[in-house]
């Protein structure tokens, strides 16, 4: 084991246990599309300089000419001792969020749970907790930016603020819309933002706000 292993980056650390981890469970390397994929890079090329900075660092070895090339120089411990050294000197700027849904930008679909996860710089996140993701699927928001495959992050929210982004659920199914209280109606109205969708009315106790729309993350 080499005791003079150079510090990594939190990124470096998060990729490099992912490729740990990859190869425990599946006896190889992962490829570079997999670990792209796994942390939504938008492209291969930022993966491919995070593997020149392990491989320059002596954490790991590749072999350029096989589709599955990247060896662990170092055993699990050293990895370990590593990451603990790295978060205890600087805290980390990247955080782990629960993809939990996919929501309907159009028709409601079923509210269903995922068991998925992103990682995003903080730097592009809210302030505050209990933040989590969605996917989006349709396109009744296309003109606030909003497009299907997009994920949204959202946070819990106890005030209702007229006209934010949403995702709304009714007897188990969701969808994401602006919404504006009616009171006089005792109605809240999910407004798409796509001029061939129709606003969709609600009773005030037919449905619940999931979380507040604060983020969105595209691949390109």
């Amino acid at each position: 084991m080499n005791k003079n292993l150079a510090s990594l980056t939190s990124k470096e650390l998060l990729i490099l246990n992912y490729i740990i981890d990859y190869i425990k469970k599946n006896r190889r390397s992962p490829s570079f599309i997999e670990i792209q994929n796994e942390f939504n890079y938008a492209s291969v090329n930022s993966i491919q300089n995070f593997i020149k900075q392990l491989e320059k660092k002596q954490y790991i070895k590749t072999f350029p000419n096989q589709k599955r090339q990247i060896q662990v120089l170092s055993g699990p411990d050293a990895f370990v001792k590593e990451t603990e050294k790295n978060l205890s000197s600087s805290p980390s700027r990247i955080q782990e969020i629960n993809i939990e849904a996919v929501v309907a930008a159009g028709v409601g679909i079923e509210y269903r749970v995922f068991d998925e996860k992103i990682f995003v710089d903080k730097s592009m996140l809210p302030k505050g907790n209990h933040l989590f993701a969605v996917k989006v699927q349709g396109e009744s928001m296309i003109e606030d930016g909003i497009f299907d495959g997009d994920v949204l992050i959202l946070s819990k929210e106890k005030d209702f603020i007229q006209g934010m982004t949403a995702v709304v659920s009714l007897d188990g199914f969701a969808t994401v819309k602006k919404l504006y209280r009616k009171e006089l109606e005792k109605k809240l109205e999910l407004r798409p933002a796509n001029s061939k969708f129709k606003s969709i009315f609600l009773d005030q106790d037919k449905f619940q706000i999931e979380g507040r729309v604060r983020a969105l993350l595209r691949k390109f």
